[in-house]
């Protein structure tokens, strides 16, 4: 995602996060309650604790007492969340993940697409700071991210260097939080905590704490925004992680799915709810009427559907043509977008793939191209004069 765009008891990860997440997943609870997966959670937290504190101090990205700013961890079930803002926030980003997992299997049963468990941990990292997140994804990806005219703020990265979704607060209130409560420590005489790994209920934020903390991050500056860019990650994640896609998907249906999922709610208590169905994405459908009235042409769907770089060529665009092709077939071929996620899924060698190889892909579960085209077009005239 663009700008512009981690004993019984001590496993029952925050009441608003852990029983969902592994409902949702159709995942037995007891997976999670065996000293073996604790320990290799353990573990795992341990490694990514030390690896993102490394980050910190190698690049001198610092708290506001002038110190390497230092992660914690926390488990939740499947998640282990590797943080250097606060524990509130860590809590209701449990909450969060929590939420878009039950909507993302539920939109999974209601279309009828196979997904299996996760084999392991999913990860997710939150830096406090745009440099932390600038530091680590330069590490991952070269200088070159550094020079991108758009600089991703989030992304899910899987290779033998890393496996998660690394976002940080966009809001840019967790430095200004640490500050205060820094001052108010320092006046009381508390010494500062170190890096933990934090489980279960017992530790963890509980339900009051985790919903006054969602009131307040409703509040901040781009908390839309901030919303948005977890929810989407966290849906590539999801899909990738369950094998919902395989890696080579389709562009257009790979960030079609994550744009469909990641339009923010203020009305909710996490600023993000699901309800059985998805509501418009105002802001890509905004994006692609200007590009429909300038630059669109039935055309425009094939070279969509056949790349593998839309975004970069696109842009902005490329990410409202997705959600507004998603979101099409989501909505009125149903039967269609099943069949042609279950046929690409079994595909292999995609990015060998010729433009007409793709498009022919495309034909066999959608039909008509034309026919598509007219439909689709009629379709977001009609959402767009609602």
């Amino acid at each position: 995602m663009t700008e512009g765009e981690t004993t019984r008891r001590a496993f029952l990860c925050a009441a608003l996060a852990l029983a969902p997440l592994s409902a949702a997943l159709g995942l037995d609870l007891q997976t999670y309650e065996t000293e073996e997966w604790l320990r290799l959670a353990r573990q795992k937290c341990d490694e990514l604790v030390e690896r993102f504190n490394a980050v910190n101090q190698e690049n001198n990205i610092l708290d506001s007492a002038g110190r390497p700013r230092r992660f914690k961890s926390k488990i939740c079930a499947p998640f282990l969340i590797c943080y250097d803002v606060s524990d509130e926030y860590a809590g209701w980003l449990g909450s969060l993940l929590g939420e878009v997992t039950k909507a993302y299997e539920r939109f999974c049963e209601r279309l009828g697409v196979e997904t299996t468990p996760p084999d392991s941990a999913l990860t997710v990292v939150v830096f406090a700071t745009r440099e932390g997140f600038d530091a680590f994804a330069t590490q991952l990806q070269g200088p070159s991210f550094l020079q991108q005219e758009n600089k991703p703020v989030g992304f899910y990265h899987k290779s033998s260097k890393f496996d998660g979704s690394v976002i940080y607060d966009m809001t840019s209130f967790e430095a200004t939080r640490e500050a205060s409560e820094s001052r108010s420590a320092s006046k009381k005489g508390d010494k500062s905590v170190d890096a933990e790994t934090v489980v279960g209920t017992d530790r963890g934020v509980s339900r009051v704490r985790a919903a006054k903390e969602a009131r307040a991050m409703k509040s901040r500056l781009n908390a839309g925004d901030n919303v948005s860019t977890i929810v989407h990650e966290i849906a590539h994640q999801l899909s990738y992680r369950t094998g919902l896609f395989n890696f080579g998907a389709p562009d257009w249906v790979v960030e079609g799915l994550a744009t469909t999922f990641e339009t923010p709610n203020e009305d909710a208590a996490l600023g993000w709810r699901f309800r059985g169905s998805f509501p418009v994405n105002e802001d890509r459908l905004r994006a692609f009427v200007k590009y429909f009235n300038n630059d669109f042409s039935l055309s425009s769907i094939k070279e969509v559907v056949t790349s593998d770089s839309f975004e970069e060529e696109l842009r902005d665009d490329g990410y409202a043509t997705a959600w507004a092709l998603f979101y099409f077939t989501l909505r009125k071929k149903p039967k269609e977008l099943r069949d042609y996620l279950e046929r690409i899924k079994k595909r292999e060698g995609r990015r060998g793939m010729s433009a007409d190889e793709r498009m022919e892909e495309f034909v066999a579960s959608f039909g008509d191209p034309d026919v598509f085209g007219r439909q689709f077009v009629k379709f977001i005239r009609d959402l767009n004069s609602r």
